[in-house]
């Protein structure tokens, strides 16, 4: 049986187990890219945030995402 490496950290604290590290710097990555190309203003990097077929809403505009930078210029 092959070993277990395991991780002692205090209540209440979530230690990622091997590959979920990749799985959140994906998603941190995802959400640094909406901020930085949506005041950016770079809309064609925008919709590489969003599945196909996603919308977007935000207190001033609901859109598909492909249309929404459209209202933000």
């Amino acid at each position: 049986m092959a070993s277990q490496e395991f991780t002692i950290a205090p209540a209440g604290v979530s230690v990622p187990t091997p590959g979920r590290w990749e799985d959140k710097a994906a998603i941190r990555e995802v959400i640094d890219n909406w901020v930085i190309f949506s005041d950016s203003g770079l809309w064609g990097e925008f919709t590489t945030v969003w599945n196909d077929g996603a919308d977007m809403s935000a207190t001033w505009k609901e859109a598909p995402a492909t249309e929404f930078g459209a209202g933000r210029c």
